[in-house]
């Protein structure tokens, strides 16, 4: 190999050398910026569920308090039924004459 191959081979191989530097740094940039991206879509999930978590809660809440409300109506329609029943037949009996 002659000086002037040598040198051509030598800037060749200093030439790719750079040129994978240059990739290099690009892909760490990359890498960095996604890692960041991750980080934050992270947050942006974990903001979610503790939103979600507390939406549930709050449901359940409303929930069981609509469950009570619903027992006592319908412990007040069966007291209603009882009285309307009551007061129809007392109306019966006095329309037959009985009261």
């Amino acid at each position: 190999m002659t000086g002037e191959e040598m040198e051509r081979a030598i800037e060749f191989l200093l030439k790719n050398q750079a040129d994978f530097d240059v990739r290099l740094n690009r892909l760490t940039e990359e890498v960095d910026q996604l890692t960041g991206e991750v980080r934050e879509t992270g947050q942006q999930l974990r903001m979610h569920a503790d939103t979600q978590t507390d939406f549930v809660r709050v449901v359940t809440s409303h929930i069981e308090a609509q469950s009570h409300i619903n027992a006592d109506v319908r412990t007040t329609l069966v007291r209603i039924s009882e009285d309307l029943r009551l007061l129809a037949t007392t109306v019966q009996r006095f329309a037959e004459g009985r009261g």
